[in-house]
């Protein structure tokens, strides 16, 4: 009787303790919407906003507590987050600044790694291996908001793929580092050249990986012909990955972020249906933008459980030692890029952009909680807790300051492409003009697969020839009228033949038609001219006051309704 009334009591507690669980859960997810909603009407980055949300929700007596452990992090939201972020990011546009992200990426980690210890153990006179952990866990940016503010103000392309590169892969790398320490300090053991063969081997083991899973992930896509099994396999992918790579003692970071790459530009250029691109694309922007808004507001929650306010001077010293390094480094690499490649060379505009921008968020968070409470021989972890308090410290510094700070110094700067109201009505147009193309190809390719009968298909040809034809008119109006933007346009599109230029140049050496070092000539008088382009076509932006400009539509548009830039017609 005993005995069966204890597993009564047991189930009761489990089932209150899995619906409490359930019901915070839920919570959050209404805090995330809520915060999603408000950040559209106030001046401030949606992460930000997150992060102090969760602040003033974590002041609310009587709520129930939330444990951010590593695990939920690192298992959790990091794949989702380092799967979304390479799915969506250009192969081509990463090859052409690959030498100086990796170099950030790898050696880069190293050094800052190496300067921060340094100077905390000059200046703060902390031990070497509360300073080297500490120099390892600040290696990883993570500029989501800075990101999201370059799309918004037209940031340079280039600019904004080496921030989101550097991001990428320095996870992987200041993981592995992150490790590596982790594993001497616990067992008091170290060899320096172990140390750095165990360093490239994790790295490039992890590389590996991730680009046999994303072949093998092509090669059932291509096999498949349901968008939703398709998703499902992509989210496989960003999983299991992950996890092999954990079973097999690599980097499950640079496995991730190489399988998502290959998936993401191959699958969706010659493998994946158009159905299956739009399913894939959306979902996951849902799942990355669910684990970035879960994460900043869970970093908020947890800032009560740090008296960062008790070690303010330590904290202090941390974020000047972590900036004026982040100084040096992009200083040096990009001095050294300037040399090596003078065709693309890094400005000091661009240089202050990647300073002030190499934010550190969720991935440095997780590194400082998964640090061991304790040693092999028992003895406590050296500086755990001021480890933590540093790197809370420095967090809240890169999102409350840096990250409300980033776009008025890119205003100042001038980075931001002008988007005057006469951009903005030619943007419109002309993505009415390509959207109307897109419509009449699908239909020719529906129609020469007698899935629609060429009937309807000509009918509906006609209309959105019409709608193309009209949007055309449109533009040719807006050109005509103003020089300005006729020479702008102009120089959009002669720097755009010049990357047709560049990539015809590698495939004539790729078929044995010109040498390697022609090859390298051609590509590097291009180089000069698209770098000119750049500069050229890098208007002074306009300040985002200014309210979307509603163009007058030509009498031609078939819905007969007025619509905005930021709504364009939906096909059909």
């Amino acid at each position: 009787m005993n005995f069966a009334l204890n597993i009564t009591l047991q189930a009761v507690e489990t089932h209150d303790k899995t619906l409490e669980n359930v019901t915070t859960v839920l919570w959050l997810l209404v805090a995330v919407g809520v915060v999603a909603v408000i950040s559209k009407y106030i001046k401030l980055p949606y992460t930000i906003v997150l992060v102090l949300a969760g602040i003033v929700i974590a002041l609310i007596p009587g709520l129930p507590a939330v444990n951010l452990t590593p695990d939920l992090i690192v298992i959790l939201f990091l794949p989702a987050l380092l799967f979304e972020a390479a799915y969506n990011l250009s192969f081509e546009q990463l090859k052409e600044n690959v030498r100086f992200i990796s170099a950030l990426a790898f050696w880069g980690v190293l050094a800052m790694a190496a300067l921060v210890a340094g100077l905390l153990i000059w200046l703060g006179g902390l031990p070497w291996q509360t300073a080297l952990i500490f120099g390892a866990i600040i290696g990883a940016t993570d500029p989501i908001s800075v990101i999201a503010t370059f799309r918004h103000l037209g940031a340079p392309k280039r600019l904004t793929i080496i921030m989101e590169g550097e991001s990428l892969f320095n996870d992987g790398s200041a993981l592995v580092l992150f490790n590596l320490l982790v594993g001497i300090i616990v067992t008091q053991q170290f060899n320096p050249v172990d140390s750095l063969f165990e360093f490239f081997k994790v790295a490039a083991g992890g590389l590996l990986l991730g680009g046999i899973v994303g072949y093998m992930a092509l090669f059932l896509i291509r096999h498949l012909n349901d968008y939703l099994t398709e998703t499902l396999v992509t989210v496989i992918v960003a999983y299991g990955t992950f996890l092999a790579a954990e079973q097999l003692h690599i980097s499950p970071a640079l496995a991730v972020v190489a399988a998502g790459l290959l998936v993401g530009n191959f699958g969706q250029e010659k493998v994946m249906s158009p159905t299956t691109q739009v399913a894939v694309g959306l979902s996951w922007e849902f799942i990355g933008f669910l684990a970035n808004s879960l994460i900043f507001l869970l970093v908020g929650l947890q800032i009560r459980a740090i008296q960062i306010l008790n070690f303010w001077e330590i904290s202090a010293l941390a974020i000047a030692v972590a900036l004026f390094s982040r100084v040096v480094v992009i200083g040096f690499f990009s001095w050294l890029a300037n040399i090596f490649k003078p065709s693309q060379s890094i400005t000091l505009k661009w240089q202050l952009m990647l300073i002030w921008g190499g934010l550190r968020g969720s991935l440095s968070l997780a590194m400082a909680l998964s640090l061991p409470v304790f040693l092999a021989n028992g003895a406590p972890f050296p500086d755990r807790d001021r480890i933590l308090v540093m790197t809370f410290g420095l967090i809240m510094f890169n999102l409350l300051v840096q990250g409300l700070t980033i776009e008025p110094l890119m205003r100042f700067l001038k980075l931001g492409q002008k988007n005057s109201p006469e951009m903005r009505q030619y943007e419109f147009y002309r993505g009415q003009m390509l959207i109307a193309q897109a419509v009449r190809r699908r239909l020719d390719e529906l129609s020469n697969r007698n899935l629609m009968t060429e009937e309807m298909a000509g009918l509906l040809r006609d209309e959105y020839a019409e709608r193309e034809n009209a949007a055309a008119t449109a533009l040719h109006r807006l050109q005509t009228n103003n020089r300005e933007m006729k020479e702008a346009q102009l120089e959009l599109a002669r720097k755009r033949l010049l990357q047709v230029e560049k990539s015809t140049a590698t495939d004539l050496f790729n078929q044995g038609i010109i040498s390697e070092e022609i090859m390298n000539v051609l590509r590097a008088e291009i180089d000069g001219q698209l770098t000119r382009r750049e500069k050229e076509i890098n208007l002074v932006n306009l300040a985002p006051a200014s309210p979307p400009v509603s163009p007058e539509l030509p009498a031609g548009n078939p819905s007969g309704q007025p619509q905005e830039p930021g709504h364009p017609a939906q096909p059909g």
